[in-house]
């Protein structure tokens, strides 16, 4: 694995998000999570999770490379240090929120208006 440099603070270097990685920031973005606490809320809602164990733990740390996670294992009492648990930085939450905006804009379009139409 290579070391990369970090990425800009301005979040919309961050933009466009997978939406793999937006929905990781969207839950972490209020209160920290381990692996399997992601995982189980990506399903609450939805058929299927799009986020499984293994593609999570590597999103996890991409995400955390680029300074948008952050381990917060190390701050919570002992009962919970059995996991680690990540949380999203003040970066990772605005770039959640420009790409929020991002999508918000892209839906309000007289195009997307299509989308809604019955056929």
């Amino acid at each position: 694995m290579t070391d990369e440099p970090p990425r800009s603070v301005e979040p919309e270097s961050h933009l466009p998000l997978a939406p793999r990685d937006f929905q990781v920031l969207l839950l972490l973005f209020d209160e920290p999570m381990h692996g399997y606490g992601i995982v189980k809320a990506s399903e609450e809602g939805s058929r299927k999770s799009v986020l499984d164990l293994g593609s999570l733990y590597r999103i996890i740390a991409r995400l955390t490379r680029e300074g948008l996670l952050e381990d917060v294992t190390d701050d919570l009492d002992d009962s919970k240090r059995q996991r680690r648990y990540y949380r999203a930085t003040e970066l990772g939450r605005r770039v959640a929120r420009a790409e929020a905006v991002r999508l918000r804009a892209l839906l309000d379009s007289e195009r997307a208006e299509l989308l809604w139409q019955k056929p």
